[in-house]
């Protein structure tokens, strides 16, 4: 449904903000500021790094600005911190998110979850490794560790 369409379906005294208004207040509350990055209008590159000084893209040789100045396209960059901020924030979702690992119970030869897997039983027995120092803790040790999984295969956001 058009946003400019809301009032007529669901009326209200005083009358719904303008829809930047609403983005705004989403932005306030939330705390969680997006950013954005131009890129190239086949998803081949973003325009940061070693690319940011680039006007074409160096792989399909697409421009990257339309005539009138402006990015053919922009890739929305939402930072993780903030989010995860905010979900713990919340404590319906919290608890959702509190980890598991800890009251699973594993049966060897069966695999339900990413807890019955070989690779998380080593970690839970290795001690955090980070710079070539050794801590005292272990890997998942603390109910609260978050575990993040990042998958790339076919990453292009915006091909379909």
């Amino acid at each position: 449904m058009d946003f400019a369409k809301l009032p007529y379906a669901f009326p209200s005294e005083p009358p719904l903000s303008k829809l930047n208004s609403v983005r705004s207040r989403v932005a306030y509350l939330s705390g969680i500021k997006p950013k954005f990055y131009d890129c190239c209008p086949n998803s081949c590159c973003c325009y940061t790094g070693a690319h940011k000084t680039l006007f074409e893209c160096p792989y399909c040789n697409e421009p990257q600005f339309r005539q009138d100045g402006n990015a053919r396209k922009k890739f929305t960059y939402i930072p993780l911190i903030p989010c995860l901020v905010a979900f713990t924030g919340n404590h319906p979702l919290s608890k959702k998110m509190k980890y598991q690992g800890h009251e699973h119970e594993h049966k060897p030869g069966a695999t339900k979850d990413v807890f019955n897997g070989e690779h998380y039983h080593k970690l839970r027995n290795k001690h955090v490794e980070l710079n070539g120092k050794t801590y005292p803790h272990r890997y998942f040790e603390d109910p609260h560790d978050l575990a993040l999984g990042l998958s790339t295969d076919g990453f292009a956001p915006f091909k379909k």
